[in-house]
C-alpha cells in the first residue's frame, strides 16, 4: 500500500502564490526601549551615588557637608 502526501494532479494541495505578491514589511520601533535602558542606566548611577554618599556618611556624619537636604534622612528614602 503507498501513501501519497500529496498529487500533482490535485489543485487542493499545492499554495499557489501569484508573481505580483509582495511580502509585508515589518518595522519594529525601539526608541521606547532605548529610552527604558537610557532610564534605567541613568537610576542606577544615581542610586549608587546616593548609596556611595550613605555609606559614608554611616561612617562619618561630617559627609553631609553642612546641608540639610544631604543627611541620612533624606538621602534613605531613595
Amino acid at each position: 500500500m503507498k501513501l501519497e502526501a500529496f498529487r500533482e494532479d490535485d489543485p487542493g494541495t499545492h499554495a499557489s502564490v501569484g508573481q505580483d505578491a509582495a511580502l509585508e514589511h515589518f518595522e519594529y520601533d525601539d526608541k521606547i526601549v532605548r529610552d527604558f535602558v537610557w532610564a534605567t542606566v541613568l537610576w542606577g548611577v544615581v542610586g549608587m551615588l546616593v548609596g556611595l554618599i550613605i555609606a559614608y556618611q554611616l561612617v562619618s556624619h561630617q559627609v553631609n557637608f553642612d546641608t540639610s537636604f544631604l543627611t541620612f534622612g533624606r538621602l534613605r528614602p531613595l
